[in-house]
Order: structure tokens, then sequence, then C-alpha cells
């Protein structure tokens, strides 16, 4: 995962950001496995675009560092927006609920109470 990045709305809830990244099997190279891969074969890495808020937000900010391994609860969102030149785009993101991390105390990174 990439640094979290954190903001306040004009409310004062904070919001994280940060992409994750989740490597994908390639089932086409499934031929060429090396050894010691544990069976799992060379993939790409795609980046899911993660927004926390409240409490996960600021627990984020606290205790999460880029190489952090997580795992992610939460619900997709798709959301759209225009870009300064007028440009409609689309993202689908990760609202988390919960994350856990090896790295850091899980009791830390959940919502108490929503």
């Amino acid at each position: 995962m990439n640094d979290v990045q954190v903001y306040y709305t004009p409310a004062g809830q904070a919001v994280a950001s940060f992409d994750l990244p989740v490597e994908n099997d390639d089932s086409v190279q499934a031929q060429n496995l090396s050894p010691g891969s544990g069976g799992r074969t060379a993939g790409r890495r795609n980046f899911i675009p993660v927004i926390a808020r409240g409490k996960v937000a600021e627990g984020c900010r606290q205790y999460l560092k880029k190489g952090n391994e997580l795992f992610v609860e939460g619900i997709l969102q798709n959301r759209n927006y225009n870009t300064s030149e007028g440009e409609r785009k689309m993202v689908l993101e990760v609202v988390a609920e919960k994350i856990e991390s090896k790295e850091v105390q899980s009791s830390k990174l959940k919502a108490k109470g929503k």
C-alpha cells in the first residue's frame, strides 16, 4: 500500500485515502511456475482505491505505513466526477469499514459503534 493521505471535511470528520496493491494471478502463465513460488503465477498488480472515514481514518493516519500488509473489509462504491477539463470520470473504490494489518493491533483500525 502507498502512504495514507488524510484530510478533514468542513464538519471535522477525518477521511483517509490510499491505494491498495492487489496481485492478480494470470492463469495463462500457469505453465511458467518458478520453483519456490508455492504454485502462484507471476501476475499483474492492480491498485484499488480505498477510503476510510471517522475513527477508521484516524487509525489509518496514526498506524499505517507504506508496505503494511492489509486486509480491508467494506463496501464497493461507484462514483462519478468531472475533471477541470470537463471530462466525466468514474471511480470504483472500497469504502473501508474495518482494516486489519499484521503490523498493527487490529483494534486500533476498527470503527467502534459506527
